[in-house]
């Protein structure tokens, strides 16, 4: 929000208030959009409906705080731990944020000494630190691929990371090798040469077509 927010924001935290029979002073009123004022506007009233229909207390900033952050695209720290023991594999792509790598240094060491439980003891207790850090600081997410060898196994992970709203179309696109072109006077140039050819030479040919060297 900005200071020109104040004026929509004061009715609907009164409202809020008033619906437990609470009247916020001027001083608490301005003290809580200071609190609230690095969210928007609308995901704050968005979260003050959700908590007006679920508690029976009259609100808190730390509770539509609560809300807002919960609903930030951050996974849990059991989640979280799913997607960082992918990255101990090499072979394999994987999409992670910067809580999850962060909280993953301080665990690797330990996984690598042969310790997996504690590994994800250590890792769960640095991530949700990490994430309340952020959600403090008013932090968005942010998501990117860390490559694997596996070309195969690649475009998969990528693909369901787009569906998902992690990653941005154009960005997997150039990660993500160009679709082979047939041209198809040449293939059935070839299908004509295979006819004479002995099976060795037509997997030769067949490999040749597909790396595109033909």
């Amino acid at each position: 929000m900005n200071k020109n927010d104040f004026d929509k924001f004061g009715p609907v935290w009164r409202a809020a208030s008033e619906v437990y029979n609470v009247t916020p002073t001027d001083a608490a009123l301005g003290l809580t959009f200071r609190v609230l004022e690095k969210y928007e506007f609308h995901d704050i009233k968005v979260a003050i409906a959700d908590y007006l229909a679920t508690s029976q207390y009259a609100p808190k900033p730390a509770d539509i705080i609560q809300r807002l952050t919960s609903r930030d695209g951050r996974p849990s720290s059991d989640e979280a731990w799913a997607i960082a023991i992918k990255s101990f594999d090499e072979y394999q792509t994987v999409v992670m944020n910067d809580d999850i790598s962060g909280a993953l240094e301080e665990a690797r060491g330990i996984y690598y000494d042969g310790d997996k439980v504690g590994a994800r003891m250590a890792f769960k207790s640095s991530y949700d630190r990490k994430i309340g850090d952020s959600r403090r600081e008013g932090l968005a997410v942010k998501w990117w691929p860390s490559i694997g060898f596996d070309v195969d196994g690649r475009r998969d992970v990528l693909e369901q990371a787009v569906v998902k709203g992690l990653l941005p179309r154009a960005q997997v696109d150039k990660l993500l090798p160009a679709p082979l072109e047939i041209n198809p006077v040449k293939l059935l140039t070839l299908a004509k040469k295979a006819e004479t050819m002995t099976s060795e030479e037509r997997s030769s040919q067949l490999a040749r077509a597909c790396r595109g060297d033909l």
